[in-house]
C-alpha cells in the first residue's frame, strides 16, 4: 500500500537524521550562521518534534493546543532530540498502520484552514521533515564538518 511506502521513506529520512546527530559535536550545534534564522540546535529541536506536532495537527489540534505543545516539547540535547525522533516516528506508524482506503481519504482541516486527506497529511509530514533535514545537512556540512551520511537509499 502507498502508506507503507511513504512511511518507509520517512524511516529513511529519520535514520539519516539519527546518524547525523551521532556525528555532531554537542558543543558546536549552537551555530547560527544566518542572522534572524534558527540556530542548528533550534532547527534540530524543531525537526525532532515535527512528526509529533504535525500528527497533532492531523488529529485536529487547535492553535492554542499547538502553542502548549511547542512550549512544553523543546528537546535541547542531542540525546533528547534523538529520543523525540524515535517517538515521533513510532506515533506515526501507530497512527497509519492498518488504515483503510476510506480512512486515508478522510478530510482533515488544520486550525489555519487548509484541508487535506489523511494520506495527504502523511505526505506533507514527509516533505516537511525532508525540507528541514536538508537545512540541517547543509548547515552542518558548510559550517561544522563534513559528515558521512546517506540521505537516500
Amino acid at each position: 500500500m502507498l502508506t507503507e511506502s511513504a512511511l518507509h521513506q520517512l524511516k529513511i529520512a529519520v535514520r539519516s537524521v539519527m546518524e547525523l546527530c551521532e556525528q555532531l559535536p554537542e558543543e558546536k550545534i549552537d551555530l547560527s550562521p544566518i542572522q534572524g534564522m534558527r540556530s542548528l540546535r533550534e532547527l534540530l529541536s524543531h525537526l525532532s518534534i515535527l512528526m509529533k506536532a504535525d500528527l497533532l495537527i492531523l488529529r485536529g489540534a487547535s492553535s492554542e493546543e499547538m502553542g502548549v505543545f511547542y512550549g512544553s516539547s523543546e528537546p535541547e540535547t542531542i540525546a533528547e532530540m534523538r529520543a523525540a525522533l524515535v517517538e515521533g516516528y513510532r506515533l506515526l506508524l501507530y497512527e497509519f498502520k492498518d488504515n483503510s482506503f476510506e480512512q486515508l481519504e478522510e478530510k482533515v482541516t488544520s486550525y489555519w484552514g487548509i484541508t487535506y486527506s489523511r494520506f495527504e497529511w502523511l505526505l506533507q509530514i514527509l516533505s516537511h521533515f525532508c525540507h528541514h533535514r536538508g537545512q540541517v545537512h547543509i548547515l552542518t556540512r558548510e559550517h561544522i564538518k563534513s559528515i558521512d551520511i546517506k540521505l537516500f537509499e
